[in-house]
């Protein structure tokens, strides 16, 4: 069984990935209190809430893992984060582990990040240092609509291991998955709250709304509170209201793939809730990715 330490594991999408596959995560680690509260609420164990530049090469090792799961923050290396790279405070975790991976040894190491990373100094240095490891990488860009998922969330993914890869095996199924109609990832009574008032429907464009057959956009953290640039709207038929509304947090998770029974905590807003789905992962991309970079998954 392969051993993960999930670092930046947010509500514990990559745990969900991992562990379809038969693999066990020995420590996970966030600094957000509500993601936290969410991955025990689901896994019955809580994530530990520590900087992850405190970690010493060590303590990690101490967790006998053979891997790490890595999806730090993407702010960044994004336009609207404005892209200050390896000289934002945020991504100083990620360039603490790169500069313990000498030390610490691990087998595998698999990250996701937007596709601006890949073009990123900070990208640079974690590939520069795979290699003086003795590392074999594999470097792609995967949508969900690609694996038949009716939700655009393209993201860069590194998948790092001592054994070569075979070049030949391809990262996409050979013959293309007939896409899930989106309407079976949607709420059967959806909750009247979520229609939209008159007044914000005039200030969307004809692209944010799409039909219950349609294909989603991405989903950022800002999705409920803010109305454009942040995820599609779902047309619905029309009672008494405008006729369009948001999805549901409980939708997201389902379009992200999360398995079911999984949850958010009662206690959790609405808002929280959004932020929190935004800010993870799409668990049915990571477990593909995940069975090619697992031999013993294969």
């Amino acid at each position: 069984m392969t051993r993960f330490v999930e670092l930046f594991c947010g509500i514990g999408g990559m745990a969900c990935a991992a562990k379809a596959l038969g693999a066990e995560i020995v420590l996970a680690v966030d600094q957000d209190r509500l993601a936290c509260e969410t991955y025990r609420h689901n896994f019955g164990c809580s994530p530990r809430p520590r900087n992850i530049c405190n970690f010493t090469s060590e303590e990690l090792k101490a967790t006998g893992a053979d891997g790490w799961l890595l999806s730090p923050p993407c702010q960044p290396f994004t336009q609207k984060g404005k892209g200050l790279d390896d000289q934002d405070p945020r991504t100083e975790p990620l360039l603490h582990l790169i500069d313990l991976l000498p030390s610490c040894h691990p087998e595998f190491l698999f990250l996701e990040n937007v596709p601006p990373f890949r073009v990123s100094r900070t990208h640079g240095l974690l590939l520069a240092a795979l290699e003086r490891c003795g590392f074999h990488t594999v470097e792609t860009e995967l949508c969900p609509t690609e694996l038949g998922i009716p939700n655009r969330r393209r993201r860069f993914y590194l998948l790092a291991r001592k054994r070569p890869f075979d070049r030949a095996e391809p990262l996409l199924p050979a013959v293309p998955l007939p896409p899930f109609p989106l309407a079976s990832f949607l709420d059967p009574s959806p909750d009247p709250s979520l229609l939209l008032e008159p007044r914000d429907l005039q200030r969307l464009a004809t692209t944010d709304v799409i039909p219950p057959d349609g294909v989603a956009a991405c989903f950022g953290s800002s999705y409920g509170h803010a109305l454009r640039r942040c995820g599609s709207y779902v047309s619905v038929p029309d009672h008494g209201g405008t006729g369009v509304r948001r999805f549901s947090p409980e939708e997201i998770l389902r379009l992200l793939r999360f398995p079911d029974g999984f949850s958010f905590p009662p206690q959790l807003s609405t808002t929280q809730r959004y932020r929190l789905a935004g800010n993870s992962v799409n668990v049915e991309v990571v477990r593909h990715l995940l069975g090619i970079l697992l031999p013993e998954s294969r």
